[in-house]
């Protein structure tokens, strides 16, 4: 598993280059719809499932817009995904 500044809470490794990660939601990308965000083009990832705080996990589909606190599952190559889970999440805002 890998750490970066507190954000991925999992990290699974699929193959030598392809990664799925659990982190908090980019701040940039809430209350936008998931399809509208462009992940793949801009950010070479695919958030794949989404948890609202206090939900349950479903599918990450085009017209579901991020909210403050949402989990997400990201996919991609590994480094595609370690900079997305870089990018400003909610926590930084807060704290």
């Amino acid at each position: 598993a890998h750490l970066l500044r507190g954000r991925l809470e999992e990290y699974v490794e699929i193959a030598d280059d392809f990664v799925i990660t659990q982190q908090l939601a980019p701040e940039f990308a809430l209350g936008t719809p998931i399809g509208d965000l462009r992940l793949r083009r801009n950010y070479g990832v695919h958030v794949t499932g989404v948890r609202h705080p206090g939900g349950t996990w479903q599918i990450a589909l085009p017209e579901v817009a991020l909210q403050r606190g949402d989990h997400i599952l990201v996919a991609g190559n590994r480094r595609d995904a370690d900079n997305f889970a870089r990018l400003p999440c909610t926590d930084d805002l807060d704290g």
